[in-house]
């Protein structure tokens, strides 16, 4: 998915178009184009760390779901809908991994014809090293918010949320 590091236009300029479009609300288009632009920036700033640190952003929410899990592991299909990727970019995403030695395919205890994705001491122990600067940097983007804002946030976003995926089963 590709996601410019800014909205491509400035308010003036997203007002300029939506006067051609009678009956969209400016408002609206303002607020996700505002949405859009927070998210792009975050996802390249982070990409960019986690590049530093050797890490694609993709790998990066990969071992993030396996470390939410634990010892169970995930079927690589689970780990493909988690971070909301096709289940081919998902087999290149754990094949890099395992490379590394921060994944291993294991039978599934349950049916010995599927797999499970296991992190590794290596990746539990890379994880436990990128975790808390991680939380740190979430921590200081949503510094001056206060716990009425972030709630608000965070009911909006599920909102949006909701009607998008509305949307996207239509």
């Amino acid at each position: 998915m590709l996601l410019p590091r800014r909205v491509p236009a400035t308010p003036e300029e997203i007002e300029a178009v939506m006067t051609r479009y009678p009956g969209t609300d400016q408002g609206q288009v303002a607020g996700l184009a505002g949405i859009l632009d927070f998210a792009a920036l975050w996802l390249g700033v982070l990409s960019d760390w986690l590049e530093s640190r050797g890490l694609s952003t993709g790998r990066f929410m990969a071992l993030m779901v396996l470390t939410i899990v634990g010892e169970d592991g995930l079927a690589p299909s689970e780990i493909a809908r988690r971070i909301r990727v096709t289940r081919a970019t998902v087999t290149g995403l754990i094949d890099g991994l395992e490379a590394e030695g921060y994944v291993e395919r294991a039978p599934s205890l349950e049916d010995r014809r599927r797999i499970t994705i296991h992190l590794t001491v290596e990746g539990r122990a890379l994880m436990e090293e990128l975790l808390p600067a991680h939380l740190h940097r979430i921590s200081q983007v949503m510094k001056g918010l206060t716990s009425q804002d972030l709630q608000d946030l965070r009911r909006l976003a599920d909102r949006m949320r909701a009607r998008t995926e509305e949307l996207a089963d239509a």
